[in-house]
C-alpha cells in the first residue's frame, strides 16, 4: 500500500491514499467474486445502505480497473481536491455574506494541476527516452539487470544473427523467463514446468499482439473477447489456480517473483510481460543491427554492454522524471498568482491590501521616521 501525505500552507493537511494493487485489477477469481456478490446482496437487503452500497461498489470496481494512475487520481480528487474546493467556497463567507468562488477556483486549479501531473510528466519523459534510446528504458533499473543477466545466460553459444530474430528469440527466451518466474513463485513445485512455462510464454506473445479494449470499456468492466486486458485476466486466473494448487493459503495470491543473480525481484503478470517485451524488442533490435554490420565480437560482452548502457539511461530517465515533477510543482503557485493579483483567501478580512506589506513610514521634523499605526 502507498501512503502519500500532502502539506499545504502553514497548516498540515494529511490524507492517506492507499493505492490499489494493480495486480488485483486484471482478474477476479471465483472466490472473490462470490464474496463481493454476497456482500453486495447483503447491503442491498439493508434499506439504509442499498443504493449507497451499489454506488460504492461500482466506484471501487471502476477505480480498481483503471490501474494505479487512475486509482491515485480518483482518490486524490474524491478525497482531497473535491472536498477542499467545496470547503473553499465558504472561505470567509461569514464575513462577506457570499460564496468565495475566486478562492475555490484557485484551489481547484491547483489540485487539478498537481494530481495528474504526477503521472503525465513522468510518462512524457519516459516516452521520449524509449523513443530515442530504446524501449528497454521503460524497464526499471533493477529489472533491466535481472532480465538482462538471464538473457545473457540464454544467449550463450548463439550468434548475433540468431539473436536478432525477434519472434524466434521471444518464443525460447520467454519460456526460460516464465520457467524462472513459476519456479521462484511456486517453490519449484510445478510438475510439468516446461509445458507450463511454454504455455505462459505463448500466451504472453499473444497478449503482446492483442489490442486494448480501451480505457472506458476497461473502466466499466465490459468484456471484449481477444482484448489485451481479458487475455491477461485469463492467464492470471491460470496462475492463481497453480498457486492455490501448490502453495499454502496466502493473502498475496497474485504475487509473483523471479530469481536474479543478486536476489529475487517481485513483479506482477502484466508488468512482467511488458518488461520482457520492452527488453527483448530492444536487445534483439540491437543484435540485428550488429549482425547486419558483420559483428564478429563476443556476444556475451555485447549484451553486457547493452545492459549497462540501458541501466544507465534508465537511471538518467528516472532522475529527469523526478526533477520534472518537482520543477512543475514550483511553477504552479506562480501560475495561479499571475492570474489573480489579490489573494482571494483574504476576502472579507480587514485590510487585505495591506496584509502582506511592511508598515509605511513618514518623516517628521528633524528627519525622524515613525511607523504609521
Amino acid at each position: 500500500m502507498t501512503c502519500i501525505v500532502k502539506y499545504v500552507g502553514f497548516g498540515r493537511e494529511e490524507m492517506k491514499l492507499n493505492s490499489i494493487d494493480n495486480t488485483r485489477l486484471i482478474f477476479k477469481n471465483n472466490h472473490n467474486a462470490e464474496n463481493n456478490k454476497s456482500y453486495a446482496n447483503s447491503q442491498r437487503n439493508n434499506v439504509a445502505f442499498g443504493s449507497a452500497a451499489d454506488i460504492m461498489l461500482a466506484t471501487m470496481d471502476g477505480i480498481e480497473r483503471g490501474g494505479f494512475a487512475a486509482s491515485f487520481v480518483a482518490q486524490d480528487f474524491l478525497g482531497m481536491a473535491a472536498p477542499r474546493t467545496i470547503k473553499g467556497l465558504s472561505r470567509n463567507s461569514d464575513a462577506t455574506g457570499k460564496k468565495n468562488t475566486a478562492y475555490a477556483t484557485s484551489v481547484a486549479i491547483r489540485e487539478i494541476l498537481s494530481g495528474p501531473s504526477l503521472f503525465i510528466i513522468p510518462s512524457a519523459i519516459l516516452w521520449g527516452a524509449a523513443k530515442f534510446f530504446g524501449p528497454a528504458n521503460r524497464v526499471k533499473f533493477d529489472y533491466i539487470k535481472g532480465i538482462g543477466d538471464q538473457f545473457n545466460d540464454f544467449a550463450k553459444g548463439k550468434s548475433a544473427e540468431s539473436l536478432g530474430q525477434t519472434e524466434a528469440v521471444k518464443k525460447d527466451f520467454y519460456k526460460e523467463a516464465f520457467k524462472n518466474m513459476l519456479n521462484t513463485s511456486l517453490d519449484n513445485k510445478v510438475v510439468d514446468i516446461d509445458a507450463k512455462a511454454q504455455h505462459f510464454a505463448d500466451a504472453a506473445m499473444e497478449i503482446e499482439k492483442a489490442k486494448s479494449k480501451g480505457f472506458i470499456k476497461n473502466l466499466l468492466g465490459k468484456p471484449v473477447a481477444g482484448s489485451k486486458e481479458d487475455l491477461t485476466g485469463a492467464l492470471m486466473d491460470e496462475y492463481v489456480k497453480l498457486k492455490k494448487q501448490y502453495m499454502p493459503v496466502s493473502d498475496n495470491i497474485v504475487g509473483m517473483s523471479f530469481k536474479t543473480k543478486e536476489g529475487t525481484l517481485g513483479t506482477s503478470l502484466g508488468k512482467f510481460i511488458d518488461d520482457l517485451k520492452n527488453y527483448t524488442n530492444d536487445i534483439t533490435g540491437t543484435m540485428a543491427k550488429k549482425a547486419k554490420k558483420g559483428f564478429k565480437g563476443s556476444v556475451e560482452e555485447a549484451i553486457s554492454k547493452f545492459n549497462f548502457s540501458r541501466a544507465g539511461s534508465r537511471f538518467v530517465t528516472t532522475t529527469l522524471m523526478t526533477l520534472g515533477v518537482f520543477s512543475f510543482f514550483t511553477i504552479i503557485p506562480k501560475l495561479y498568482k499571475s492570474t489573480c493579483k489579490t489573494n482571494p483567501a483574504l476576502q472579507g478580512l480587514e485590510g487585505p491590501a495591506d496584509a502582506n506589506k511592511p508598515a509605511e513610514t513618514e518623516k517628521k521634523d528633524g528627519g525622524v521616521e515613525n511607523e504609521n499605526k
